[in-house]
């Protein structure tokens, strides 16, 4: 079968200039390409917002027409680009009108009956883990044509539409057997990137976006160290509650320490040399120890983000983070939210970090010349003077350790636990069903941070203003 896997970023279009936003593909497109590869499918990635910056003439009709596939498996993680998907699986319907088009990720994961029900087009859903369902839909799809025993997927038969049970998740034995780091079966390999370049250790981080024209020695490659969390952020669609959700996890996995460091050489060999981790906070069962050791065993010279969103890393985690990365382009980063600590716990339980344990992290850090940033949020239990406090303890900080800050909404995110249950933490959603997410998509200008975060927050329009004078609102889309 030959199939085209499509990330679409969401898009918005305005008289200042094209946006296109949520730019990081998601790291398991690339290792269910390989997958289908591997077992004898033709199979190409094609990344439609590299496509758009790179040759905006160049329209999705082209892509299609030249590789002529059989199934087009299209990702829609991230609610912002619902609308953007919706207008992509409508062409491809048009141009290929003999593709079977099935749709995947956490968002579609979550609204999967609603894809179904209203979306005709879709052919096929798959829920959670995707990698085996799509190897079996390949392999129904040449042979019998039979549906039922496809784990995880949802299609139509007799006019009715079926579910098939959540029965499969990737356990460790095969998150270690795929290749995340297959960059060969992208449609342009050397271009793809993450956008947070040349941003770190700014005081004021804008956190500008690379220029999607560079090469791709520029940009950063998000690595695949697990699946699963160990935090239930309330804003986070991500968290324990929705994986259990929507995939059947009920905790975190981990690759194996030596696959990473496979997927780090791999993509150097394509010219990267800039990588990125946002999996989990460094611990007694994390990879990461190991992974860096390997790492320097390999003579691998590479820069590495590291993200920290649960407990912040000890002082052996930093110290071999030191010896390791090149200190350029290299950062670890904490994730404190607000300075009210109660506040915090609220909103991410009781592991959250404290105040004295951030400081102490910086500290180690400054020690060893390792960059640091930090993300604040604007929540609703935290008030216009909550917020003025939690810039003046973050601007302590950057001048105490020399550490860049980034302040933004959180949004409201189909399956977060502050979704699935608003009233625990006093919020009043704007944005509930499949159809207020998709409206939102398509009406939001992403060359701006948002003009409301989904749901009813009192002051926030001043809370927005203060942070956008204040130069700290993060700039994570790139115009085409």
């Amino acid at each position: 079968m030959r199939t085209q896997i499509i990330h679409v970023p969401a898009k918005s279009d305005n008289q200042k200039e094209n946006a296109l936003f949520c730019m990081i593909m998601p790291a398991g497109l690339l290792a269910m390409a390989d997958l289908l590869k591997k077992t004898g499918n033709s199979v190409q990635v094609v990344h439609a917002g590299m496509e758009t910056a790179l040759q905006p003439k160049n329209g999705i009709e082209n892509i299609l027409e030249s590789f002529e596939p059989d199934i087009i498996a299209i990702s829609m993680h991230w609610h912002h680009q619902m609308a953007a998907v919706r207008d992509v699986i409508n062409k491809a319907k048009k141009i290929s009108s003999g593709s079977r088009i099935i749709l995947g990720g956490m968002t579609a994961s979550f609204f999967y009956r609603e894809i179904m029900h209203e979306w005709n087009n879709v052919d096929f859903v798959i829920r959670g883990d995707g990698e085996l369902p799509l190897l079996a839909l390949a392999k129904a799809l040449d042979g019998s044509g039979d549906f039922s025993g496809v784990p995880n997927f949802s299609y139509r038969k007799d006019g009715q539409t079926r579910h098939n049970g959540l029965t499969y998740q990737a356990d460790d034995a095969m998150l270690n057997r795929l290749d995340f780091s297959n960059l060969a079966l992208m449609r342009r390999p050397n271009t793809y990137g993450g956008l947070y370049g040349g941003a770190i250790g700014r005081s004021n981080s804008k956190m500008e976006p690379e220029d999607t024209r560079k090469s791709e020695k520029d940009g950063y490659f998000y690595l695949c160290c697990g699946r699963g969390c160990s935090a239930g952020c309330a804003w986070c669609a991500g968290s324990t509650v929705s994986h259990m959700r929507m995939h059947g996890r009920r905790k975190p996995i981990f690759r194996h320490a030596s696959r990473i460091a496979d997927d780090i050489q791999k993509a150097a060999s394509h010219g990267y040399h800039r990588f990125y981790i946002c999996f989990d906070p460094p611990g007694q069962s994390s990879p990461y120890m190991d992974m860096m050791r390997t790492l320097r065993d390999r003579n691998l010279s590479v820069s590495l983000i590291f993200e920290a969103y649960g407990q912040p890393p000890d002082d052996e985690f930093v110290l071999e983070f030191s010896k390791t990365f090149r200190k350029e382009h290299s950062a670890i980063t904490l994730s404190p939210d607000t300075s009210d600590e109660k506040l915090r716990q609220f909103y991410k339980g009781k592991a959250a970090m404290t105040n004295s344990s951030i400081e102490k992290t910086l500290a180690r850090c400054a020690k060893h010349g390792i960059k640091t940033e930090l993300y604040f949020a604007l929540l609703p239990g935290q008030n216009f003077t909550g917020l003025k406090k939690s810039h003046e303890w973050a601007k302590s900080l950057s001048e105490k350790y020399g550490c860049s800050l980034v302040f933004m909404p959180v949004e409201m995110e189909p399956g977060a636990p502050w979704h699935l249950n608003p009233s625990k933490y006093d919020v009043k959603p704007l944005c509930v069903s499949f159809n207020d997410f998709l409206e939102r998509s398509a009406a939001r200008d992403f060359s701006h941070p948002p003009k409301d975060p989904g749901y009813l927050f009192s002051g926030f329009e001043r809370q927005i203003d203060y942070i956008l004078s204040e130069g700290l609102a993060a700039r994570d889309y790139v115009t085409s």
